[in-house]
């Protein structure tokens, strides 16, 4: 079990990067941040519904029917449809000109794309507030109970995934960078805010809001930086999903470490800036790239 783990993981890493590099290379440029918008609120829904259905067959059947009666069908439903669904496409000569570190240098040399990187370990990081603390924050500051604390979760889920599908309209009139650095900036911002309140209406209004910017931050950063380096995007996708991944562990530790020592007003206030500081970085310096 704990080498098809691993396994599933490596899965995990490729796809995440190929799904974002693959709508680069087959839809036009006003297209993609549409695309990536739904892939994005399509993981956000996959871990909604996993979670119920999981919860409901292991309680009624035991785990095992969690994989022979979810995790295979639909894992085979999968192939099908990436077999059906993806067309195949010519590789571009130019390409396969360049070796893999090529592609490395390309990307690290280039300061708009490194912004975009910085941005999103910045922004996941802010992000983990909404995503590990937020829930518990309610039920301790608002004496919430489970039930009640479950349906907040499910309201910010809904919100951020309408915020993920909205976002490639948004994205195509007022552009990628200009997206990206107000839904960072905003999500920062709320995120300070969030902790310091002590009216639970006003709270859940506005960590609805906080994930509608969510939803638009994650779509609009990975437009962004799909754009920068289009030669070589599987390797710039391949850094920025890892980015993703550094964000949420620093997150999770500077998160954790300030909500010992400051409860989570110290929390909120630690990760927020994160998210203000990479708004900032990628207002100053990342390029807005031009439409094909």
């Amino acid at each position: 079990m704990m080498a098809s783990y691993a396994i599933a993981g490596i899965g995990i890493a490729v796809y995440g990067p190929m799904s974002t590099t693959i709508i680069g290379e087959i839809l036009p440029s006003h297209k993609r941040a549409g695309a990536i918008g739904i892939v994005v609120a399509g993981m956000s829904i996959s871990y909604l519904v996993g979670a119920l259905v999981v919860g409901y067959l292991s309680g009624a059947s035991g785990w095992r029917s969690t994989y022979l009666f979810y995790a295979i069908p639909i894992s085979i439903l999968s192939l099908i449809m990436v077999a059906i669904g993806i067309p195949s496409k010519q590789v571009d000569s130019r390409i396969l000109s360049g070796s893999y570190f090529d592609g490395f240098k390309a990307v690290l040399t280039n300061i708009s794309a490194d912004s975009c990187l910085i941005c999103y370990v910045l922004s996941s990081a802010a992000w983990q507030y909404s995503l590990a603390y937020s829930v518990s924050f309610v039920r301790q500051r608002f004496l919430l109970s489970t039930s009640s604390a479950s349906l907040f979760m499910l309201g910010t889920s809904l919100v951020f995934t309408v915020g993920s599908v909205t976002s490639g309209r948004i994205i195509n009139r007022y552009g990628r960078k200009f997206t990206t650095v107000i839904s960072t900036f905003l999500l920062g911002v709320l995120t300070i805010i969030g902790p310091f309140l002590y009216n639970f209406g006003i709270y859940a209004v506005l960590a609805l809001v906080c994930c509608v910017f969510g939803g638009i931050m994650f779509t609009g950063i990975r437009s962004l930086t799909l754009e920068q380096v289009p030669r070589f995007r599987g390797t710039i996708m391949s850094l920025n999903y890892a980015s993703m991944q550094l964000g949420y562990a620093l997150g999770a530790g500077i998160g954790g470490f300030a909500l010992v020592l400051f409860d989570y007003q110290g929390a909120g206030l630690a990760l927020g800036s994160m998210g203000v500081i990479g708004a900032l970085l990628l207002y100053l310096y990342a390029v807005e790239p031009r439409s094909e």
